[in-house]
């Protein structure tokens, strides 16, 4: 596989919800109106730190503020994982043709410890960060993403950029996640198969991927993948993950190794 990052190599790049109060009874007699809930400008970014930017002009192997690393599917010890920060100048620069006007975009690296099937590492930020995102917003979905470095199809039957999004619905305490899907291109191979939907897990497959080469997601609404996907029209978010993602055959050495870049992803208010 072109371009092999193990731990050692990667050592260097490790690192309102506004509740309305009941009104009184006024003097006259009459109950005072609870105050409306602002609702966010058309347009607004429902997501903290959606486009990956932080607070100091750092874009340099640091994590992207607001999200956390974590494990998904079957890996629960991949041997490589990392999601950092970087511009065209830093130590892993995004491909050239970042869409992100500033040059920054967030990595995502993963190298698979043992596990086989459905996995990847990315990054995860809930509703106790981003606060309520339901149908009510009208949400809009849209996102950059590129293929850095892909497994072979000798190890993985599929892999590809997503971005996920978990939520429940009505009373129900089940999580459903729709995923949005950019496949990739293999190394020097062929994949052989595609993700393949659940009841609880539905993919939306967008165009596959050619390495170094970027693709924009256009603005998307929620509330028409949701009920097209699920059949549901009302639903609370419950987590956003950006992730390399893949079905991994073959754990042997050597491993399973992705590389690839997000841009600009942003959750935003829709029009009413």
């Amino acid at each position: 596989m072109a371009t092999i990052r193990n731990s050692t190599w990667r050592a260097a790049a490790a690192c309102t919800a506004c509740g309305a109060a009941i009104g009184l009874v006024a003097l006259a007699g009459t109950a005072a109106a609870a105050p409306t809930p602002r609702t966010p400008k058309t347009g607004t970014n429902l997501l903290y730190n959606g486009n990956f930017e932080i607070p100091k002009p750092v874009y340099d192997g640091v994590p992207p503020t607001g999200w956390k690393l974590v494990d998904l599917g079957a890996e629960k010890k991949p041997y490589g994982a990392s999601i950092n920060t970087y511009n065209a100048t830093g130590q892993y620069p995004p491909p050239k043709g970042n869409p992100n006007k500033a040059g920054i975009a967030d990595e995502a690296f993963y190298e698979s410890g043992t596990a086989t099937g459905v996995e990847g590492i990315g990054g995860q930020q809930t509703s106790a960060k981003f606060g309520s995102i339901t149908q009510a917003n009208n949400p809009q979905i849209s996102f950059s993403d590129v293929e850095s470095s892909a497994p072979a199809a000798t190890n993985a039957a599929w892999a590809g950029s997503t971005v996920q999004i978990s939520f429940t619905s009505g009373k129900s305490k089940t999580v459903d996640t729709l995923i949005f899907i950019s496949p990739w291109t293999a190394y020097k191979s062929t994949f052989t198969k595609k993700p393949v939907s659940s009841k609880t897990i539905k993919y939306v497959i967008g165009k596959t991927l050619v390495s170094k080469t970027w693709y924009t997601w256009k603005a998307t609404s929620l509330n028409s993948a949701i009920k097209k996907a699920f059949g549901l029209t009302s639903y609370k978010v419950t987590a956003v993950t950006f992730a390399d993602f893949e079905d991994t055959i073959n754990a042997a050495s050597p491993y399973a190794n992705m590389d690839g870049y997000f841009a600009d992803l942003a959750i935003t208010e829709g029009k009413s």
